[in-house]
């Protein structure tokens, strides 16, 4: 009942299937490949890898987050923690 991207619960109506591999990139197109996410994501990860999908987001949330905090103390330190977690 929750998108497998975002975990946003989702109602029957709501749900959409997503191959987790795409059939583009030589995904099966089995039961074990699929998974149910919100429209919003499925439309957003198109037909790239789980990881390249994820690393877009990292990016965007980077960004935005610079954008927004990036000459505050509190935003440096948590560059600083991050890229030590890295």
């Amino acid at each position: 009942g929750r998108c497998a991207l975002c975990g946003r619960k989702l109602t029957l109506e709501e749900a959409t299937l997503d191959h987790i591999v795409p059939l583009f990139c030589g995904g099966a197109d089995s039961v074990e490949n699929l998974q149910i996410c919100c429209e919003e994501d499925n439309l957003f990860k198109g037909s790239i890898l789980p990881e390249d999908f994820f690393e877009r987001i990292i990016k965007i949330f980077m960004y935005q987050m610079e954008k927004k905090n990036g000459k505050t103390l509190k935003f440096k330190a948590f560059q600083w923690i991050l890229k030590e977690k890295i």
